[in-house]
């Protein structure tokens, strides 16, 4: 037997990019297809621990990744819909969801693997969906026809494919599942393509030898494992390029101990990348992520002393279930996800206050710093806009207080205490060109046209609240400077008129906040019909300052222009607030959610 060359090493690594690829291909338009209903099931099933663990373990089977239900639990536990304790529940859940991954790796699908590459590639046609279910139909029928004329194999590859794409037609995000199937189908062909290459490279005793007698130190398989996790960033890829070479050389080459030990390893390679996700987040970030880290280490912890025990039960289990030997290792993982999960499930408040203990909440937060959206968000585009969301009105409650700030202003007597204007104002600045730089790169993700949308409506919010503050730190910081500097005072009654429109814009920022965050788009229909009340109570006010000319009040004949430019200024910010209740009223995916909550409210 020839040693192993330059091909066996190259096809090897060939299948495992290829096996790669389609598992990030899979699990990115999953998130797409059933991300939005990801969200919903964690926060229905999160009423207790158990609850929580199922929902992390059907979610996961959803989407296909643990990092996406990370980064839910990330977003709910910041909006104070789920405690950390519940989260943990959830993340333990999800470690035993990824175990259905492994079991569908194991099994042998390549013989179906193109015809699912064929009909995720229909779905990812740019065709109109009369003309897709049309042909699809077709091709299914003429499928059926051919079946019936004794050609089953022609017969019952074009009814699958066009049966199949016609199921897929019906789907409102149909490109995001077909690039999720062409995902699952290379899946299957690179596990194919290692397993070829494991055939040729079993066959040198020098290789297998070496397999073998390396598994007499588990703690070196376990390093070993580490490190091709760390390096492929996958769990997933080191256990499906060891279920490969079991399939390839039976169960001579990996042991049970050998098994366990590689699923330990795997495990523990995963937690690099949850560290590195945790930096540059908030405080609820990184709790997620050393709980992931917590989680797996814990489960090595357990599991390692008594690894000869676990492998003996794995062979009883095996030889039970009369599992293949690539089925062993499938089986391993999930073995020892049951046990981890059995073990921490009822430490979950201990886990959790662990957790406080170490990354305590910090005693002030800084405004102008993202706290719900970091990169990682990226991933995961249904949260990443509602993170966004979330930050969104953060920034609006910060110029609220600006707005808010406009009633002591106006009886200010030293220029010094204008300054807090500019300071909230460059807060409010550092906040808007922070949410702005992240909206900006999703845009330069790939985005279906509903998240595209969605994103250009936040971005013109954003704008808009920026022209607000904008508005007070300089229009109004300067009328008021005139105003100090000339030393002069509105009248009591030109205060009064002044803070009752004030009011009336507090209210309507009001309204907008409770859009984001709470869902309450029926406001915005308030908002709009509001106008007319602004703009009477805009010139009844103005008809009282002629008034009061008229009548030869002193004051009002000083502030005469800075009174009527306080109220110019009061109403560029009113037309902002409409702008953004227009720009929210009309977007397709906002307009959505009012249709619902009204037809929820019938």
């Amino acid at each position: 037997m020839s040693p192993i060359g330059f091909q066996e090493l190259s096809q090897l690594a060939g299948g495992i990019v290829l096996f790669l690829f389609g598992l990030h291909l899979a699990s990115d338009n999953l998130k797409a297809v059933a991300g939005a209903r990801l969200k919903v099931i964690i926060k229905l099933l999160t009423a207790n621990r158990f609850l929580g663990l199922f929902a992390g373990l059907f979610g996961t089977v959803l989407v296909q990744s643990n990092t996406a239900t990370a980064v839910i639990l990330v977003g709910l536990c910041q909006a104070g819909i789920l405690t950390m304790g519940r989260s943990i529940g959830v993340l333990l859940g999800a470690n035993l969801g990824s175990t259905v991954t492994i079991q569908v790796v194991a099994f042998d699908l390549y013989a179906y693997a193109l015809l699912v590459i064929a009909v995720g590639f229909i779905g990812t046609l740019s065709l109109a969906e009369k003309s897709l279910r049309f042909g699809s139909g077709l091709v299914g029928f003429l499928g059926l026809i051919l079946l019936g004329k004794s050609l089953p194999a022609i017969g019952s590859i074009l009814a699958i494919v066009g049966f199949a794409s016609l199921c897929l037609s019906f789907l409102s995000e149909r490109k995001a599942a077909g690039r999720a199937l062409i995902g699952l189908g290379l899946i299957f062909v690179g596990m194919k393509v290692i397993k070829v290459a494991m055939a040729v490279m079993k066959e040198s005793p020098s290789f297998s030898k070496v397999i073998v007698d390396f598994q007499a130190y588990p703690i070196l398989v376990i390093a070993a494992a580490f490190l091709f996790t760390v390096l492929t960033n996958s769990s997933t890829a080191t256990l499906g390029t060891a279920i490969a070479l079991v399939a390839a050389g039976g169960s001579k080459l990996i042991s049970p101990e050998g098994a366990v030990a590689i699923v330990m390893g795997a495990h523990l390679g995963s937690c690099p990348m949850a560290l590195l996700s945790g930096t540059g987040t908030g405080r609820i970030g990184r709790q997620v992520s050393f709980a992931h880290v917590f989680i797996k280490v814990a489960g090595v912890i357990v599991v390692y002393p008594f690894l000869t025990e676990f492998a003996t039960s794995l062979t009883s289990f095996n030889s039970w279930m009369s599992a293949t030997p690539s089925r062993a290792i499938a089986n391993a993982h999930t073995l020892f996800n049951l046990v981890n999960v059995v073990t921490l499930i009822a430490f979950t408040p201990q886990i959790a206050s662990l957790l406080d203990w170490l990354i305590p909440e910090k005693k002030r937060q800084v405004d102008g710093i993202l706290q719900h959206i970091s990169d990682e968000h990226m991933e995961f585009q249904p949260l990443a806009m509602e993170s966004a969301e979330l930050e969104i009105k953060r920034l609006a409650f910060m110029v609220r207080g600006l707005v808010r700030s406009m009633d002591q202003a106006l009886t200010a007597s030293e220029r010094s205490s204008l300054s807090s204007l500019e300071e909230a104002d460059d807060k409010i600045d550092g906040l808007f060109h922070s949410i702005l730089s992240f909206l900006t790169k999703m845009g330069q993700e790939r985005l279906g046209s509903e998240m595209f949308h969605r994103a250009m409506t936040l971005v013109y919010v954003l704008t808009n609240l920026e022209t607000i503050g904008d508005r007070v730190s300089k229009d109004f910081k300067e009328t008021m400077k005139k105003r100090i500097d000339k030393d002069v005072h509105f009248s009591f009654e030109g205060i009064e008129l002044l803070r009752d429109i004030l009011n009336l814009v507090l209210e309507r920022m009001d309204d907008i906040i409770r859009v984001f965050g709470e869902g309450e788009n029926g406001l915005l229909t308030a908002v709009l019909e509001g106008q007319k009340e602004f703009h009477a109570k805009l010139r009844i006010l103005k008809k009282a300052h002629f008034k009061q000319l008229v009548k030869g009040v002193q004051e009002a004949e000083e502030t005469s222009m800075l009174f009527l430019d306080t109220l110019a200024t009061i109403r560029s910010i009113h037309q902002a607030i409409i702008d953004i209740a227009v720009n929210l009223h009309y977007s397709p995916y906002y307009a959505q959610k009012s249709q619902e909550e009204e037809g929820s409210g019938e």
